[in-house]
């Protein structure tokens, strides 16, 4: 477990690279993750992005996992 620890501390996505995906990004809004940071995703994605907010915190997966898993 420690030495997952460190492989994604230090773990850095080569620049410049952008996965082309078409991507659903599924974002809690009690998350405290703020806004910009969940759409900076798009720096990463060249394939189209869908953002979803969820009603819930952390765990939002655990309430919401009917919908998810369709």
């Amino acid at each position: 477990l420690r030495a997952d620890f460190m492989l994604a501390d230090s773990y850095r996505f080569p620049r410049g690279v952008a996965l082309p995906v078409r991507t659903t990004i599924f974002h809690a809004t009690e998350g405290g993750i703020p806004r910009h940071q969940i759409v900076a995703w798009e720096e990463r994605i060249c394939g189209p992005v869908e953002y979803r907010d969820m009603p819930g915190g952390h765990f939002f997966l655990h309430s919401h996992q009917p919908l998810l898993v369709e």
